[in-house]
């Protein structure tokens, strides 16, 4: 197991140094210039000579490789540069937002858990019968709408209809209500389904015939055998689903006007504020790198053949 971490550490390492090097490329093609973007967001027309000096303090006349290097160097130190916007340090603007991002991204994986897992279990286990169509049409109608149509139903019914959550939140806990709802029902619709088809496979399992056999109880059956393995492909879900909320949900905290992570890159994509970008994909790659890597290990623990397997080879 060791060697198997450290292995996915090394590459973990190589992954990211390729997204820096390509999200540093891509974004000295765009067309705009920092120099430029830097005075027009002051609402200043700079001279040649101003944009000249600029593009020296900035280091934008160097070679592409020494600026990447020395832009790699900063990062490496935990010093992303400044937004061109308003030359506020990029660390510090993302470990402001960073909290709001983690409360909404707890809050949906909460939901999403506690709503899925018991609405899937019921379906598998009334496969085809009443209970089971009705979870599964419903679940049909949530994984096909789309994040930003759910987040205006829930807008307009909770909060404009029904009056008893606010439209623009201020950060408190009723606020955290409809982000949450928006982005885990169509979420949680899709998890439903998976923990179906999961348990499902292992109830037509030949070892499940073997221990009904035996005369143990279904419920037995089901929370002690057949559960812990079907939880397996949740998982992977789970950490795949962990990277993009911590990535911000950009769209949903929009409309909510949620300060997280999402909503600050929309608004850098918007005002084309490059370093804060470059941030941002290197966060994202980090994540998604890191909860691949927990999610591997997690299976290590959970499934048994692969434990088996590594003391025999």
């Amino acid at each position: 197991m060791k060697k198997y971490i450290l292995k996915r550490l090394g590459q973990l390492v190589i992954v990211i140094l390729g997204v820096t090097l390509l999200t540093f490329f891509v974004t000295t093609l765009t067309p705009s210039d920092a120099a430029e973007m830097h005075y027009f967001s002051m609402g200043i027309l700079p001279s040649a000579e101003q944009l000249e000096q600029t593009r020296e303090e900035f280091g934008l006349n160097d070679p592409f490789m020494i600026r990447y290097f020395n832009w790699l160097k900063g990062v490496l130190r935990g010093d992303f540069g400044e937004s061109l916007i308003d030359s506020q340090s990029i660390m510090t603007l993302f470990l402001r937002r960073l909290p709001k991002t983690i409360e909404l991204t707890a809050a949906t994986l909460l939901f999403i858990i506690v709503l899925s897992i018991p609405l899937g279990i019921v379906s598998a286990v009334y496969d085809n019968r009443l209970p089971d169509n009705v979870i599964r049409f419903i679940t049909f109608c949530g994984v096909a709408m789309p994040g930003f149509w759910m987040a205006m139903l829930v807008m307009y019914f909770l909060g404009v209809q029904l009056k008893i959550l606010p439209v623009i939140g201020k950060g408190d806990i009723k606020s955290l209500i409809m982000p949450v709802l928006s982005l885990g029902i169509p979420m949680a619709c899709s998890y439903t389904r998976q923990v179906r088809a999961a348990v499902l496979e292992e109830l037509s399992g030949d070892y499940i015939t073997g221990i009904r056999s035996r005369g143990v109880a279904e419920k037995r059956i089901l929370f002690c055998h057949v559960l812990p393995n079907a939880m397996i492909p949740i998982v992977n879900m789970l950490g795949l689903s962990l990277g993009g909320l911590l990535g911000g949900a950009t769209v949903v905290e929009s409309i909510y006007n949620w300060r997280g992570i999402g909503s600050m890159v929309v608004t850098a994509i918007t005002n084309r504020d490059y370093p804060i970008i470059q941030c941002y994909v290197l966060w994202m790659a980090i994540i998604y790198v890191c909860s691949n890597l927990l999610v591997d290990i997690s299976h290590y623990f959970m499934d048994p053949k692969l434990r088996i397997k590594e003391i025999v080879g």
